[in-house]
């Protein structure tokens, strides 16, 4: 892990990344941090930072994950919209891709709704 984190960070401006977490208001929490979500630092492939806006929803409560196309429809988004709207609605959590029309339902109804961001190493692959 430490090899992994000393090879990438020529690769992150941590300095910016704060600032720009900071200019929403967002708080950064790495595996040390207490507020860490338990449940995530038990993954093989945990992220080593995570973005909480507001606070992070309880453990306890159901989630879903919606999962949309780089490319979809007006129908597909406009049914990711009702779809995160009606299980807001129902008290699940919806976690989807940070410009996933689910979460616009889910802030309609007032919800919670968890934003993942894949990355990319330097082949280009998902991680």
């Amino acid at each position: 892990m430490a090899a992994s984190i000393a090879e990438n960070r020529r690769a992150v401006d941590v300095d910016r990344e704060l600032r720009l977490a900071d200019a929403v208001h967002a708080r950064v929490l790495t595996w040390f941090d207490g507020a860490y979500p338990e449940a995530r630092r038990d993954l093989s492939d945990a992220p080593s930072v995570i973005y909480v806006r507001r606070r992070w929803p309880s453990e306890a409560l159901s989630a879903v994950a919606v999962v949309g196309m780089r490319r979809a429809t007006r129908y597909g988004v406009g049914i990711a919209a009702v779809l995160g709207e009606s299980l807001s609605a129902a008290g699940v959590i919806v976690v989807s891709g940070v410009a996933g029309a689910a979460h616009a339902g889910v802030l309609r109804v007032g919800g919670i709704t968890v934003g993942m961001l894949g990355l990319r190493d330097r082949r280009g692959l998902s991680a």
